[in-house]
């Protein structure tokens, strides 16, 4: 099970899920998206 610290991986692997399926995302937003999943402001 992941945790806040794999925050930046986890940024990284969405960027490239989207990526794939033609949707690209700033890395400043996908981690703002890993942060918000753990009940961080940021």
């Amino acid at each position: 099970m992941r945790d806040f610290t794999d925050s930046k991986s986890m940024a990284k692997t969405l960027r490239s899920g989207l990526a794939a399926q033609g949707i690209d995302i700033p890395h400043a937003l996908a981690l703002e998206l890993v942060a918000q999943q753990f009940g961080a402001a940021d």
